[in-house]
């Protein structure tokens, strides 16, 4: 989709594929993504966004695709800071963006969606099973990719231009009552450090908001965000 963009291809392009051999995450994680299991898929995006509100992003698309998932399944996905979708506390869903930046502007970004659909436990790798999961393994039944993938676009439509029109707050107030840690004790690993504390709310830009042990409010600009029990 890098080459579609930088040939000047309209905003909206998605690429979907039915397997990917080079799947990835965030900080160049792994991510699995064998042939027929799963929705595997990236949107070309040229938004007249502040670079300040580029924390907003991921978690428009997490309300988008957590709204189209709703929609078609009648479950409810929860949203775990920055970019996670989870079903009783297991991620099956994981939001990657990547942006040309020119002159302080998104020349474009592309936004890359995995979804788990259709694995069962055995088809996770050993290291993976105590915390991940798949769709069909919450509603028992075979997920109708087509179907799904139509429902997430027409919910992404909805709330992209949410996000055009600078409504950040209902994004942000959607986003919040799917929350899955808001108000725990959180542990935030970054490349520099790992911080623990409250996880008190979402900035206006996106950042998580941190109470720490020794009282101090820090915002967190990236992470990984880990609940603690």
């Amino acid at each position: 989709i890098r080459e579609f963009a930088e040939a000047g291809a309209d905003e909206g392009l998605a690429i979907l594929a039915n397997e990917q051999t080079g799947g990835r995450g965030r900080l160049s994680r792994k991510w699995d993504s064998p042939p027929n299991m799963g929705l595997w898929f990236s949107i070309l995006l040229r938004p007249n966004l502040n670079l300040k509100k580029s924390g907003l992003l991921p978690l428009t698309a997490a309300v988008a695709v957590a709204d189209g998932i709703e929609r078609e399944l009648a479950i409810k996905p929860q949203t775990k800071w920055p970019n996670d979708l989870l079903l009783q506390g297991k991620k099956f869903c994981g939001i990657l963006s990547e942006a040309k930046i020119i002159e302080d502007n998104f020349k474009f970004i592309i936004l890359g969606i995995g979804i788990n659909l259709n694995q069962k436990l055995q088809n996770f790798p050993d290291t993976f099973r105590s915390h991940a999961t798949s769709l069909s393994l919450h509603v028992n039944k075979k997920i109708d990719k087509t179907a799904l993938l139509a429902k997430i676009l027409e919910s992404f439509e909805k709330w992209y231009h949410e996000l055009a029109k600078k409504r950040f707050n209902s994004i942000l107030k959607e986003w919040k009552t799917r929350c899955a840690h808001l108000g725990s004790q959180v542990k935030i690993v970054t490349p520099n450090e790992e911080i623990t504390g409250i996880a008190e709310d979402i900035s206006k830009n996106g950042l998580l908001l941190l109470r720490t042990q020794d009282g101090e409010r820090k915002e967190i600009l990236a992470g990984d965000c880990h609940l603690l029990i």
